[in-house]
């Protein structure tokens, strides 16, 4: 059952995220899948560089919290060709990238979730240019940026093993690198994918399939909502203002708009992981995790 709290702002939320959410072009219904056999292995994450209108795609490639330099970025056209496989290749000479997973854009900085650290590189290059360790986290998952040229990153806790503290957390980076947690704990308990809105840091979350404030504002309840099955990964904003919302327990990805509340936009999806968002063509970019597949879908 849906469980909806409700908030003056929302509706505005929606319309007012940051991710760029209108086009004027005339949008073209697709479906275009790119198979395994183009070299994608355990794509996590997918987003759309508007400068270059390219797509950039994380692979793990191996074990999600191995460090083992096996991990590489791909660059992939909106027609679905592979123009670069590891345009970013963790075991090339002087870069290090194990598991990379959320990946954001900054004017022109890269940055890749990649286990307990942030790591940066040349939009255009691929170069490395910094890295942002996280002391005491575990299992950085999604990132997400604002306006203001922050960043925001999800720990979904779990990292150390079976037996170990988790380390659930979603903090925030400034533009000179320094890191603060925006809440910890059972405050936001196994955090993924993120969004950063005018009203504030949606985060969706994977064990208890809710859309949550990373951060409780005085007067606001933090729950905005339950959907009706869990293991959330990744969230962005339509052209419509709407939410989409990947799940793997629901093999679907979930479309959120209030008042109206959660419907099912794309259904028979496997391991549907961090989707991106094209709003010049209208596109959702789902990566799926164990079919090594992207598939590029108008909603």
């Amino acid at each position: 059952m849906l469980f909806v709290k409700k908030y003056g702002c929302l509706c505005l939320l929606l319309a007012c995220a940051t991710s760029s959410c209108c086009s004027t072009m005339a949008i073209k219904a697709v479906k275009i899948v790119v198979p395994a056999e183009s070299g994608l292995n355990t794509p996590e994450c997918a987003i759309h560089d508007e400068k270059a209108d390219i797509y950039i795609v994380s692979n793990i490639n191996g074990n999600p919290l191995g460090k083992d330099k096996a991990g590489f970025i791909s660059r992939v056209a909106p027609s679905g060709k592979i123009l670069e496989l590891k345009w970013i290749d963790g075991s090339a000479e002087g870069i290090t990238l194990n598991a990379p997973k959320g990946l954001a854009i900054v004017g022109d900085t890269l940055y890749a979730a990649d286990v307990n650290a942030v790591r940066k590189f040349d939009r255009v290059s691929g170069k490395p240019t910094g890295v942002i360790e996280l002391k005491g986290s575990s299992f950085l998952n999604d990132l997400a940026s604002g306006p203001d040229g922050k960043v925001y990153v999800s720990d979904s806790g779990g990292g150390g093993g079976k037996d170990a503290p988790r380390t659930d957390a979603v903090y925030e980076i400034s533009p000179d690198d320094s890191v603060k947690a925006l809440s910890k704990g059972e405050e936001v308990p196994s955090p993924n994918g993120l969004l950063v809105t005018d009203n504030g840091l949606l985060v969706c979350t994977w064990d208890s399939g809710e859309l949550l404030w990373a951060r409780a504002r005085e007067g606001r309840e933090r729950l905005v909502a339950k959907l009706p099955k869990n293991q959330l990964d990744g969230i962005v904003v339509d052209k419509d203002g709407s939410l989409l919302i990947t799940s793997w327990a629901g093999e679907c990805v979930y479309r959120f708009k209030f008042p109206e509340g959660t419907t099912v936009a794309i259904e028979g999806l496997k391991e549907p992981a961090d989707p991106g968002w094209d709003a010049k063509r209208g596109r959702l970019l789902i990566p799926h995790f164990k079919e090594h597949k992207l598939t590029i879908i108008t909603p």
